[in-house]
């Protein structure tokens, strides 16, 4: 090989490996890529030793079968269901019995039970039915109603949708508010959803699958809380080098015109905007949460809320040691 050669090939690799870091660097959290540049320039300043912090597990692990309700059962036979062809509820009762309707969605199977009852309503009012069928009808009625609550429990375990907001570890961007905005607005249609279907024992099936879309394809609730559990870990890691700093900005003004050139330009301007947007993302999603999910996920719940407390503590601690280096050079 010349050295013609061994130039380009060399220039080649030296490319395809800085393109390589280039790609993995960008494919970090927000939270990694900000704390490792602003606690590279921390140690260079302070000449102390910031580290980045271990990963720890940020939900506990759940089973989400575990927490279902046992629906009741109820059945009809071939002939009852032929008769209430005149009411129009035949087709409801063949769809849930069909190998589809064993397998709907859990978003679908709370649908059909909503018109389901729907339908029993109005087959009661069909004078052309046997008071024996109508008997066992109003016994259903009864029976589904009493369920309600058991259908919608059982429906926010099962939907893959809802799912997918504590298991999608989607990477956040650097401003991710818009994102939780617009989740925290899906969870308030869906407590809107609940209330009609406690008021009417209806719900607009248009709707619902449409909500269904929105939460598959928008942010995950899991991939926020673990941005809040990696940056408050970063945190307490600066606020303790910080607080063990030996550094006298009286004798040093060449380090303290750089420290203030980080605090201004670097944590002010990029790690502050995005511990704002993280906190704010939470403060409008887990109060949209909770009258959902503190029955049905109430340990997820628990944990998410002793997240963020945690995350507002450690910012505080970090912004007091910043105080004590800005007044100790007054």
């Amino acid at each position: 090989m010349s050295k013609k050669q061994l130039t380009l090939y060399l220039f080649i690799l030296s490319s395809i490996t800085a393109g390589a870091y280039g790609v993995l660097h960008w494919l970090k959290p927000p939270s990694e890529r900000l704390f490792l540049d602003y606690s590279t320039r921390l140690n260079r300043v302070l000449s102390i030793s910031i580290e980045a912090p271990n990963h720890t597990p940020t939900l506990p692990t759940i089973s989400w079968r575990d927490g279902l309700q046992v629906e009741p059962e109820l059945t009809l036979s071939l002939l009852d269901s032929l008769a209430l062809k005149s009411c129009g509820l035949d087709q409801l009762v063949f769809e849930k019995s069909s190998s589809l309707g064993k397998h709907a969605s859990a978003d679908y199977r709370l649908v059909w039970h909503s018109e389901f009852i729907g339908g029993l309503q109005t087959c009661l009012n069909d004078l052309q039915l046997k008071p024996e069928l109508r008997l066992s009808l109003a016994h259903i009625l009864k029976t589904k109603l009493a369920a309600i609550d058991v259908y919608w429990h059982n429906y926010l375990l099962n939907e893959q949708s809802l799912r997918h907001l504590w298991i999608s570890l989607q990477r956040l961007s650097v401003n991710p508010l818009s994102a939780y905005r617009a989740l925290a607005l899906n969870l308030q249609e869906l407590s809107h959803i609940h209330k009609q279907l406690n008021v009417s024992n209806t719900i607009d099936k248009e709707q619902l699958l449409s909500l269904s879309e929105r939460l598959q394809k928008g942010a995950s609730i899991v991939a926020l809380l673990q941005e809040l559990n990696a940056t408050s870990a970063w945190l307490s890691q600066v606020a303790a080098a910080l607080a063990s700093r030996q550094f006298s900005c009286h004798e040093s003004e060449e380090k303290y015109q750089i420290l203030q050139n980080i605090l201004s330009k670097v944590y002010t301007v990029k790690v502050q905007d995005y511990l704002a947007e993280l906190d704010q993302s939470a403060g409008l999603v887990l109060p949209s949460l909770s009258p959902l999910m503190q029955q049905s996920h109430p340990v997820l719940l628990e944990r998410a809320h002793a997240i963020h407390v945690e995350f507002k503590q450690a910012n505080r601690q970090h912004v007091t040691q910043w105080k004590l280096i800005i007044e100790s050079c007054k």
